[in-house]
């Protein structure tokens, strides 16, 4: 018998399978709902912050490569909160990564695997700071 569980900030999701003679098991997630400790809720409200602020950036950005008046002072504001979003970005995964919340908020004896959506806050976490980097960079190698 084989059991899986993975987990993220909003649902969790188990896996199992008999091998053998016998073929079945089960699959399925469940969310984590609103009756989560603080940690959880203030990991949610990070990594959501951090998505609304790099589509902030994104969307400032994209305006200032269109030739918008006052394009400057839109690069330092997008560059902000591109650095911002990272920066929230990553105090969520690694409290996310380095306690054992969910496994916790699950009432399991044993550590969830990291779902796929940990992988991608993570790959978006690197690109959202390379970007930043960058915007940065430019603010302040014009003046």
């Amino acid at each position: 018998m084989t059991f899986k569980f993975t987990s993220g900030l909003f649902d969790g999701c188990g896996e199992s399978s008999v091998d053998g003679d016998i073929h079945g098991g089960w699959s399925g997630c469940k969310s984590l709902g609103s009756d989560v400790s603080s940690k959880v809720t203030a990991c949610r409200a990070l990594a959501i912050t951090s998505v609304v602020l790099q589509a902030l950036a994104l969307g400032i950005s994209l305006y200032t490569m269109s030739g918008g008046h006052d394009s400057k002072l839109k690069e330092e504001i997008g560059a902000g909160l591109s650095g911002l979003g990272a920066v929230l970005m990553a105090i969520c995964l690694g409290v996310f990564s380095s306690t054992n919340l969910i496994r916790d908020e699950a009432a399991i004896q044993v550590n969830p695997a990291y779902g796929y959506s940990f992988y991608m806050a993570l790959a978006s976490l690197l690109l959202s700071a390379g970007a930043a980097g960058i915007s940065v960079t430019k603010v302040f190698g014009a003046r």
